[in-house]
């Protein structure tokens, strides 16, 4: 009788093709998904960036609600319009004359009844954001960069950092005119646009005056109120987006340091005090002036002192109503134009921008 033949076993499992199918399916997804998680965090960043602006806004109608107006974009003493700030008293000039810078206005207390004080708009508003502890560390008698200082305004203050800037910890080197020292600035990445260029009108062909440029809403040493923006408060830029400084940015790119532009600074290498300077949140320089920066563009060019974010396709803005917005950067420059305007008398419709 014969014995069965014991059969084979046979062992499941996947064959080389088998698995490399399935490691490609998983790469795809990986693939599909990876953008989506890319997005969804940036629309994150983008949301918290458009609520440290709304607290700026608040910062700002708080303190117009207490004192009858805007907080001025920085506010010196008139004894500090002298040397070593600027090389002549401009406050001795004539309004209408190129350069002007009004003496410290009365209603500025705070500063002007100080000698040698020069603050810009974050200590001024800080008061009215709950950022009172802040605001009480800082000798708001002496100018920022002075010894009694130097702690507070190397503070970084959270609400002006926006999350989608690469580093959010940055440190601004600025020269103390006072006393000669450099003194460290936490940096921050919203500024005041103080107005456009002529040259940048023209060369957009933008209706202007001739001779005359787009003045924006706060200036220094100047006291705006509510009833000054004829344009209306819904249609007015307040404060904007100039991300990543002291670091240097030219669409998206970071420029090293001692790289030459022909167009930057007349050909002289990118330096890091350049850049420092008015990057600091307490730097009364922290304004900027919109005149494309070697470009015809508005929005997202140079981080060099103009509008400047890290949000695809534009940057977020304050306008003086306390709302925020997006702006895209191929808004019209004609309309850019009318939106730094508080008393142009333009009309813009809801969806221009």
């Amino acid at each position: 009788m014969e014995r069965p033949r014991p059969t084979s076993r046979l062992r499941s499992g996947f064959t080389l093709i088998e698995l490399l199918v399935v490691i490609a399916i998983i790469a795809v997804l990986i693939a599909l998904l990876l953008p989506a998680v890319q997005s969804a965090r940036e629309a994150a960043r983008r949301t918290q960036c458009i609520n440290n602006l709304k607290q700026v806004g608040l910062g700002f109608h708080n303190f117009e609600g207490t004192n009858g107006f805007f907080a001025p974009t920085w506010g010196i003493s008139t004894n500090l319009l002298k040397p070593p700030y600027t090389p002549t008293d401009l406050t001795a000039l004539p309004p209408g004359t190129s350069g002007y810078v009004p003496a410290c206005p009365t209603q500025l207390g705070i500063i002007c009844s100080n000698s040698f004080d020069i603050q810009s708009w974050v200590p001024l508003i800080m008061g009215y954001m709950e950022q009172t502890s802040l605001y009480n560390s800082l000798n708001m008698s002496l100018a920022f960069p002075q010894p009694q200082n130097t702690t507070t305004v190397a503070t970084q203050v959270n609400f002006m950092i926006c999350p989608s800037a690469p580093g959010s910890f940055r440190l601004a080197p600025y020269m103390n005119a006072l006393n000669g020292q450099t003194v460290q600035l936490a940096a921050g990445d919203y500024a005041v646009d103080d107005g456009i260029d002529e040259s940048w009108l023209i060369a957009n062909n933008v209706p202007h005056v001739a001779g005359q440029i787009t003045a924006g809403l706060l200036k220094g040493n100047y006291l705006r109120r509510i009833a000054d923006v004829t344009d209306g408060t819904s249609n007015t830029i307040l404060m904007s987006e100039d991300a990543g400084r002291p670091n240097f940015y030219i669409l998206g790119k970071q420029i090293a340091f001692g790289t030459s532009l022909p167009w930057y600074n007349k050909g002289k290498p990118v330096a890091e005090s350049d850049q420092g300077s008015g990057a600091g949140w307490a730097d009364f320089g922290s304004e900027f002036f919109t005149d494309g920066d070697g470009s015809n563009d508005h929005t997202n060019y140079s981080s060099n002192n103009e509008v400047y974010a890290f949000h695809p396709g534009g940057a977020n803005h304050a306008f003086a109503d306390g709302s925020v917005h997006f702006v895209k950067k191929t808004v019209a420059p004609t309309i850019f134009s009318s939106l730094i305007s508080f008393g142009g008398g333009e009309i813009i419709s809801a969806d221009a921008y």
